[in-house]
């Protein structure tokens, strides 16, 4: 089992507050499921939300990119818009919760797109210790999630204030 992650980031000369940057990552998944030697990827204790806010996909057969662009509104400001876009790494895999239980099968499809999500978040930081983040986002379900029911949208919208002590 493997996985691998990678990172770019531009800062654009719009007065040092425009940024760019594109996310790419697999993990791998099992080739074959009725044999003893698990090939998917185990996270040792992945995050609630491993990839964006509205999917429940952790990190095992998943393959998938993320470009995003953020900018500085003000001094205190920044607003991010970004989209996630997800794919089976092994088709003889299914797809797994971030604490890397199972949650579909492999085998009842041959569809390897599992969806995309769209987001946009903006945090303002009142000082050190305060900040105010609203975000809001979309997951449509890809061709393998509607293929093994049920496969729905999901939105979702966040408001959360910050204390660091």
């Amino acid at each position: 089992a493997w996985t691998a992650y990678g990172r770019v980031e531009r800062s654009l000369a719009l007065a040092g507050r425009l940024s760019i940057a594109l996310e790419a990552g697999i993990a791998s998944g099992d080739g074959d499921p009725d044999d003893d030697d698990l090939q998917t990827f185990r996270a040792p204790q992945p995050p609630g939300r491993y990839f964006g806010n509205t999917t429940p996909l952790g990190p095992a057969n998943l393959a998938g990119f993320t470009p995003s662009a953020s900018i500085n509104l003000a001094p205190r400001t920044r607003l991010t818009a970004q989209g996630r876009f997800f794919w089976r790494a092994s088709l003889d895999d299914g797809i797994y919760s971030p604490p890397g239980i199972l949650i579909r099968t492999g085998r009842r499809s041959d569809k390897r797109h599992v969806g995309r999500e769209l987001g946009a978040n903006m945090v303002h930081e009142f000082n050190r210790h305060l900040s105010l983040r609203a975000m809001a986002a979309h997951f449509n379900a890809g061709t393998f999630l509607r293929e093994t029911p049920p496969g729905k949208d999901v939105s979702m919208g966040e408001l959360l204030l910050n204390f660091r002590f």
